[in-house]
């Protein structure tokens, strides 16, 4: 994909001295640098600079607090058209992709909207986009640093006969939670055991590391070493609360059971938060702090146990909870509230004054519910829960390299991975890998053979962090992605192959057609395949395509898919 210009935007306005826009072919991104976002008046949109992709001229609209009420509070994003390429007001339809950008220089996105077909109307913006990020989110992401942030705008023009092809070629969600908690389950290849409260639990070292720091500086300390599983003993835990953090690490959801008690739930959420704080888990932490009912007979506790455990956000959620005066005086008159007093004299104070009135008027509104259930607890609209990280986790890992087990040599290059992440992604590396290489106590050299190494690595990217790694400035990336494609089919990366085949669908040329067909044709990809025909549908394509050195030997070594072929580029009836 093509750079299509750069845009800086410095405290609302952007400055004449940044990149010149550049002219990009049927698709290209653009970057979008804000610089002093605290500065930034609010309400006016930034513009970018003019964009030029297939012949279009497109501006990104940027609303630092929403483009209306509706919206307040988030980053707002849309794409405005400006002028079509045949000078008509012909709508355009085109492939767009908002992400953000850590290091502008490395060109990695990390993905927060997946890929969406528009239509562009001329001198109109486009609404999907218009609640992006919670501003407040952002602010305490990764991807805002020194008050500034980069957005990168990823745009494909498509031809009106290539966009329902591209709609057929589903890309299903992610599947990386259910590969680990189906590992979890399995036990396969499990390294390390842990006795919790008379139960044993078997687990992953690098899927611990990966996900918790704690158990990284542990399970790749000084228990490294040895061929046996090592056993782990966890005091002050009970089994349910580990089996449940075990779950999160695995599938990076909350899994509480429903109990019978009704107080069973909330008991094991607040000793999963100090498990979770104890593990260094953030996430999860912040899902127990959201997930806890705030009620009379839990009040006491559950503000304890947030100033023992700096859990702001939920003191000040309890706080809130004893501004109400029958509430308050209800707490007042329970066996915690004494317990609170004594054991947390500090305590009182700040509560005493969380609970004071600021400095406006309340209205009461008195309301009888006579049918349903009344559920008298309180969640929490102060605590925000992160995205997740889970892809995060095991990139760096795989970046860091530490307790890997296994090693591929690919060509001239040796690539380190660990077993049981690539066991849990492919069942063509658990085939192999939990199989007879599972012995040893040095990581076990693989040779792989007719494959590249950038294609290896890109497929470990992949494996580990979900996404489609290639660089899109890369050159060379028609020609990785058909082999990329050749080895996720090798492995049986199901989700992977549907992503290459959508993003191959780009790069379909009168150069490329044949070669692009033949591979469809062999891997099974018809979406890829409909494509191919969609664009050999129009007689000047089809003209110069048959010319090519490509089109000979398809005719003389794929004979049968001649007949699909010709089937395919007939206009329907």
């Amino acid at each position: 994909m093509s750079f299509a210009g750069l845009s800086v935007i410095a405290d609302g306005k952007i400055l004449s001295k940044a990149a010149s826009p550049a002219i990009a072919g049927t698709s290209g991104y653009h970057l979008l640098v804000v610089e002093g976002l605290s500065r930034t008046p609010a309400g006016e949109p930034f513009l970018s600079r003019c964009i030029t992709v297939g012949g279009t001229h497109l501006h990104i609209l940027c609303y630092p607090n929403g483009n209306n009420t509706d919206n307040a509070g988030f980053i707002s994003l849309s794409i405005f058209l400006r002028k079509v390429a045949t000078g008509t007001e012909e709508p355009v339809k085109a492939q767009v992709e908002f992400s953000f950008v850590d290091e502008t220089e490395k060109q990695e996105p990390a993905r927060i909207h997946a890929s969406r077909v528009l239509e562009f109307q001329l001198w109109e913006e486009t609404e999907e986009f218009h609640k992006f990020v919670r501003r407040d989110v952002l602010e305490k992401s990764k991807h805002f640093k020194d008050d500034s942030f980069t957005i990168r705008c990823d745009i494909v023009v498509l031809d009106p006969i290539c966009v329902d092809t591209l709609a057929s070629i589903v890309v299903p969600p992610s599947d990386m939670q259910r590969n680990f908690n189906d590992l979890l389950i399995a036990g396969e290849g499990a390294d390390v055991t842990f006795q919790v409260g008379g139960e044993t639990f078997a687990a992953h070292r690098c899927v611990l590391a990966a996900r918790s720091t704690v158990f990284k500086a542990a399970l790749f300390g000084h228990m490294k070493e040895g061929t046996s599983s090592a056993v782990v003993q966890i005091d002050d835990m009970d089994a349910a609360v580990f089996k449940a953090m075990l779950g999160f690490i695995y599938g990076d959801s909350l899994p509480v059971p429903r109990t019978d008690e009704n107080e069973g739930e909330g008991v094991l959420l607040q000793h999963l938060l100090v498990a979770a704080d104890r593990y260094d888990l953030r996430r999860l932490r912040a899902m127990c702090e959201k997930k806890l009912h705030i009620e009379v007979g839990t009040l006491t506790t559950i503000l304890a146990l947030a100033e023992q455990h700096d859990c702001v956000w939920l003191k000040k959620a309890s706080y809130e909870f004893l501004r109400s005066p029958p509430n308050l005086r209800a707490v007042v008159e329970t066996e915690g509230f004494e317990h609170l007093c004594s054991s947390c004299p500090t305590l009182m104070k700040d509560m005493l004054l969380g609970v004071l009135p600021p400095n406006y008027f309340t209205i009461r509104c008195d309301v009888i519910v006579v049918a349903g259930d009344v559920i008298p607890t309180t969640t929490s609209p102060f605590i925000t829960v992160p995205p997740s990280d889970m892809q995060q986790n095991f990139t760096d890992l795989l970046v860091a390299g530490e307790g890997t087990d296994v090693v591929f040599q690919v060509g001239n290059e040796a690539l380190a991975a660990h077993r049981c992440i690539l066991a849990a992604r492919s069942t063509v590396f658990r085939a192999a890998l939990f199989g007879p290489m599972k012995k040893g106590t040095s990581p076990t050299v693989v040779q792989v053979d007719d494959m590249n190494g950038t294609v290896f690595k890109a497929m470990l990217g992949f494996i580990y962090g979900d996404t489609l790694p290639f660089p899109a400035a890369d050159k060379n990336e028609g020609v990785l992605l058909q082999h990329l494609l050749v080895a996720v089919d090798r492995y049986d990366l199901r989700r992977l192959r549907l992503m290459c085949e959508k993003k191959l669908c780009e790069h379909i040329r009168v150069g490329t057609a044949t070669t692009i067909l033949a591979l469809a044709d062999l891997h099974h990809c018809d979406g890829l395949k409909k494509a191919c025909y969609e664009f050999l549908r129009y007689p000047a394509n089809l003209r110069a395509v048959v010319e090519t050195e490509g089109f000979e030997h398809l005719c003389s070594s794929y004979p049968t898919l001649m007949k699909d072929m010709l089937l395919g580029v007939l206009p329907s009836k």
